[in-house]
């Protein structure tokens, strides 16, 4: 199960609402290792101390490899409250006990899926089936055993990222944390899930009495280590690492990438000779993830390692090939990270940027050879197979190195429309699936989409590109 979220409408996580919410700019989430990382308050959160009424708030990204505690408080009696996530994808609330909750069937929410999660309990109502809500992505999807009892007295401080007790951290992402003291907003889910675009909750009709972004406005430009409360006066601190803090959430201009298996996947990006020019740019977002020698971006034969022009990995380094002669634009960010490659060529001069570093410029002097031309190719050329992710692939027939900055979108995919690309394939943004295939859309002006073979359904993954 995916998260619609309204792409079209997102730069670098400047928001315009799908349901009526405030614009704001949503730019970071924040990672948690599953083993130590987590923040917390500084007293006892007794804000829902004695309520029968409250709702929660939030935005996840699991990895579901384990039973993960994402939200937690104690009482004397043990568990006060507790969102529970299963490696099954099954969500649960936990309320006065592990006993009493409300909880989803399995598959609720998806492994490294952005998903919307809203909790909300009214212990007033006459039978347990109607005490608790859990809307998933703005879908109600729960069952209930929850008693009439109100909210114990809290004995400890509120958690985020793992139990009260320091037991099941969380691993994957979370954002936009809100919560809500005697208000039962189930009849205001759809406002608050916003047609799956985050929205400012401290300007919403009903304010929540803790709002938490998860990195934004949190000691920005380098996260403190502290999470500010928005609306209220709770904040909490950690001991995360700096690069807890991500430039990706679910407001991102990117959600998607695909996975390349090294075997045999690659995408036909079509043979039009349009490609077949001296002045042009190419850009990708790239995560290799072995120490090898792999195919990216070719423009050119994948049999005629002499012709044509490529972008490809060369065990931990990235180079430029024209008609079989390399050139160098360094590690990126090395295996098992994401890096952005933009590369131009005039017929006379190689310019090249690395996440945002321009290179020196190398005078090539060599006029393309596309004697055997066949197309744009994605993940395949004489080195053989692409092995790890591939996202926001661009093609120019003009020299773009005035614009490598913009297209590099300072760390995170940028809208690029703008620019006029001749092929720009958003990847997962723009990918159907017919059973059997992939047909990737061109959102640029040539009109040619591509193809995969091979690429399973499967090959579609929530890993959103970035660079620190």
């Amino acid at each position: 199960m995916s998260i619609a979220i309204s792409i079209s409408n997102s730069v670098k996580g400047a928001l315009v609402p799908g349901g009526g919410g405030v614009p704001f700019v949503n730019e970071y989430s924040m990672t948690f290792d599953g083993i130590s990382d987590y923040a917390l308050g500084g007293s006892t959160f007794s804000t829902l101390n004695g309520v029968t009424k409250m709702s929660l708030s939030c935005w996840v990204k699991p990895t579901l490899n384990s039973i993960d505690e994402v939200i937690s408080c104690g009482y004397a009696s043990g568990v006060l409250f507790q969102l529970r996530i299963y490696n099954t994808g099954v969500v649960r609330f936990q309320f006065n006990t592990t006993s009493f909750y409300t909880t989803t069937g399995a598959g609720a929410i998806s492994a490294n899926v952005w998903s919307h999660v809203l909790i909300c309990i009214d212990k007033t109502l006459g039978t347990s089936a109607e005490r608790g809500r859990i809307f998933i992505n703005g879908v109600e999807n729960q069952s209930n055993n929850l008693n009439t009892v109100a909210m114990g007295t809290a004995t400890t401080p509120l958690y985020i990222g793992v139990g009260y007790g320091i037991t099941n951290p969380y691993e994957g992402l979370v954002d936009e944390v809100a919560f809500w003291s005697g208000s039962d907003l189930r009849s205001e889910s759809s406002a608050i899930y916003n047609g799956g675009v985050p929205f400012d909750l401290g300007s919403y009709s009903t304010v929540p009495d803790h709002y938490y972004r998860m990195g934004d406005g949190d000691g920005d430009p380098t996260w403190s280590t502290n999470l500010t409360d928005n609306t209220g006066s709770y904040n909490l601190t950690s001991s995360m690492p700096a690069d807890a803090r991500l430039p990706i959430s679910p407001s991102s201009y990117s959600q998607n990438s695909f996975v390349f298996d090294g075997i045999n996947d690659f995408v036909n990006l079509g043979n039009d000779a349009s490609r077949k020019v001296q002045t042009l740019t190419m850009s990708v977002w790239v995560k290799p993830t072995a120490f090898a020698s792999d195919p990216i971006l070719l423009n050119g034969h994948p049999s005629y390692g002499n012709q044509g022009i490529e972008i490809f990995w060369n065990f931990n380094l990235f180079r430029v090939r024209i008609n079989g002669t390399g050139y160098g634009l360094g590690a990126g960010s090395g295996q098992n990270n994401w890096t952005h490659i933009v590369i131009s060529y005039d017929g006379n001069t190689l310019k090249r940027m690395v996440n945002g570093v321009q290179g020196a410029d190398v005078v090539v002097g060599a006029t393309i050879n596309y004697t055997n031309y066949n197309g744009l190719k994605l993940g395949r050329s004489v080195y053989g197979y692409a092995l790890g992710l591939i996202d926001e692939v661009a093609f120019w027939d003009s020299d773009q190195s005035a614009n490598f900055s913009t297209i590099y979108g300072n760390g995170v995919p940028t809208d690029i429309l703008s620019l006029s690309p001749l092929n720009y394939y958003r990847m997962g943004e723009s990918a159907t699936w017919d059973g059997a295939n992939w047909t990737f859309v061109d959102q640029g002006s040539g009109g040619n989409d591509g193809t995969s073979s091979t690429l399973p359904e499967s090959a579609k993954t929530g890993d959103q590109p970035y660079v620190l």
